[in-house]
C-alpha cells in the first residue's frame, strides 16, 4: 500500500488592499491495498480533497491575543470510499464534513 499528501497554502490572500483569508488545501491519497494478511481481499485506491481557510480577526477585535476564525470542510467533494471490508462489512470514509470555529493564541 502506498499513501501521501500534498499540501498547497495561500498566505494572505488579499482582495483590494484588504487581507482576507489564508487557504490551505490538501489532496489525501491511498494506493491500492489489502484487507486480508494474504493479499485476497483489494481494497481500492482512492484520493480525497480537503479545504481549511482561516481569517485573523485581530484588526476588528483588539486585547484578545490574536483570534482567527476558520472553516475546513473534510472530503470537499463528498467522494465515497471504501477504507475497510471487515467481517464482510463495507466500511466507508468520512463523508464531507464541514467544521467552523474560533482561535485564540496568547
Amino acid at each position: 500500500m502506498h499513501s501521501g499528501s500534498v499540501w498547497l497554502r495561500w498566505s494572505d490572500i488579499e482582495w483590494h488592499g484588504v487581507r482576507l483569508a489564508t487557504a490551505v488545501v490538501r489532496v489525501r491519497a491511498e494506493g491500492l491495498a489489502y484487507e486480508d494478511p494474504d493479499n485476497h481481499d483489494r481494497l481500492p485506491s482512492y484520493a480525497v480533497v480537503d479545504l481549511h481557510v482561516s481569517h485573523d480577526v485581530g484588526q476588528w477585535i483588539g486585547g484578545f491575543g490574536r483570534p482567527t476564525v476558520f472553516v475546513g470542510v473534510q472530503n470537499l467533494f463528498d467522494r465515497r470510499y471504501v477504507v475497510d471490508r471487515g467481517g464482510g462489512v463495507l466500511k466507508t470514509g468520512t463523508p464531507r464534513l464541514i467544521e467552523a470555529g474560533a482561535r485564540l493564541t496568547f
